[in-house]
Formats: C-alpha cells, structure tokens, sequence
C-alpha cells in the first residue's frame, strides 16, 4: 500500500493536492486532500517539499520527540529536511513546513485561501488504514 499525492494548485501562500491510498495492485482505497506550504525551495518551515517519493512511518504520541500529543505520520529522508509531519489541522497557518490531510477543502477561515475540513477525522481514517511503515509519491502539477 502507498499514498500517491497529486498537486495541483500553488498560489504562493500554500499548496493543495488531491492524494489517494492506493493498493499494491493499483486501486484507489481512498481519496482525501493534502494542504501544504507552497514552494519556496525546499527552505525549513516555509515551503512544501520537493516531488519524489518518500518512506513515512507511524508514530504514536511521544514517540519521536515531537510535541504532538497525539499519533501522526512522520516523512522520512526528506533532502536538507526532517521532522515533517502529516499532522491535523485546517489552515495554512496551522503548517511549518508539514502535510495536513482533510476530507474535503473549502475557504472555512473565510480569507480567501482554501483550507481542509474534517483533518482530525481523515488522520484518524489514515491511521487506521496504512501500515507502519510505507511509500508517499508526490507529483507536481499532474492529473492522476
């Protein structure tokens, strides 16, 4: 099982992609979208990271450090990167250089940036869902 991350909007504040958990054999499990900073070379805590594919682990509450009380995903071997996180919230400011997942987008904060609903919901869903250990695929730019 894999996580296959399609972008497809960067407006310079931040970046939305539509992703997918897709089966060894190639079917679409299930859909959600992904909000991340948008490109700024790669620069710590204020851009997305490059396209490519990646290993993520789970990693429950405590586990690695991190302040989060609570399970998330952690992107690994990221190049001049670490500590990214798939983690929740809804708006861009809830990002330093990490992925939230939501089930729909929608300008909720109402300025005029989408954001992704339902996050806490859609981590919960990915959790249960994906291995602990398995292989994210960004694309830039691509239709899926």
């Amino acid at each position: 099982m894999k996580v296959q991350l399609y972008r497809h909007e960067d407006n310079g504040v931040q970046t939305v992609s539509n992703a997918y958990v897709v089966t060894d054999a190639g079917s679409k499990l299930f859909s959600f979208y992904f909000l991340e900073l948008a490109w700024h070379s790669n620069q710590r805590g204020i851009s997305c990271i490059p396209a490519g594919i990646y290993w993520v682990e789970k990693k429950v509450a405590g586990e690695d450090g991190s302040r989060f009380k609570y399970p998330h995903f952690e992107v690994l071997d990221v190049p001049g990167r670490k500590e990214i996180k798939w983690h929740r919230g809804n708006f861009h400011d809830d990002i330093r250089g990490c992925f939230l997942p939501g089930k729909n987008i929608k300008d909720i904060g109402h300025d005029k940036q989408v954001d992704v609903t339902d996050s806490a919901k859609t981590l919960q869903k990915l959790w249960d869902m994906l291995p602990k250990r398995f292989q994210l695929e960004i694309f830039d730019f691509q239709k899926p």
